[in-house]
């Protein structure tokens, strides 16, 4: 095997000097993005110039835009405490495949991620309401664990055995044997259908 990548069908980017670029702000590689009052970039823009580095250097083959996505979104909210990633609404991710100036890309970015923190913010209103009847459908189960296991699934909705045994501070056992008891009451539910590697997630319509 001489070129394991190709085999592998890994994306090989050409132009490394774009590369090493690709986490700077605006101005590298001949990009440049419109300033904002009192001069320099605003820093929502400042960042987004790492997606569009990202691409402009090859790193991702031009179809596939998730990457770049990811690279931007974790870039624009560096220094937020309590959001590590700047969401983007699904309906808007047709706008990685624009053309056209930059100011456009731009407008279009910040409209994709005013859409997903509309729509995070609507889940987390979601899922905090699945809580409170989850705890109220679970209050017969004796002990603390089941409204820690709730709390694992409130904090990230699709979990397996191993992350609610780590987030609920239980052995793998007792995380299993949580589980199996609140899928059957509706509280959540099992989506693989496999009997390993099993994945669970909160069940709103039913708790």
């Amino acid at each position: 095997m001489t070129d394991l990548p190709a085999f592998l069908g890994l994306h090989r980017a050409r132009r490394r000097g774009a590369a090493a670029r690709a986490g700077l702000p605006a101005g590298s590689s001949g990009l440049s993005l419109p300033p904002r009052r009192g001069g320099g970039v605003a820093p929502a823009g400042a960042r987004l110039s790492g997606g569009l580095l990202w691409r402009q250097a090859g790193l991702s083959p031009p179809d596939r835009v998730i990457e770049p996505a990811v690279h931007a979104g974790r870039l624009m909210a560096q220094g937020c405490e309590l959001m590590p990633f700047a969401p983007l609404g699904a309906a808007e991710r047709r706008h990685w495949t624009l053309g056209g100036p930059v100011e456009i890309r731009l407008a279009a970015h910040l409209s994709a991620v005013r859409t997903g923190a509309r729509a995070a913010r609507e889940e987390i209103r979601r899922m905090e309401s699945w809580a409170v009847e989850a705890r109220e459908a679970t209050t017969g189960i004796r002990g603390e664990n089941a409204d820690r296991v709730i709390a694992v699934f409130a904090a990230c909705p699709l979990v397996s055995a191993e992350d609610v045994a780590a987030g609920a501070g239980i052995s793998r056992v007792t995380a299993e044997r949580m589980l199996n008891r609140v899928t059957a009451m509706g509280v959540i539910r099992e989506i693989t259908g496999a009997a390993r590697f099993r994945l669970w997630r909160a069940n709103p319509s039913a708790a």
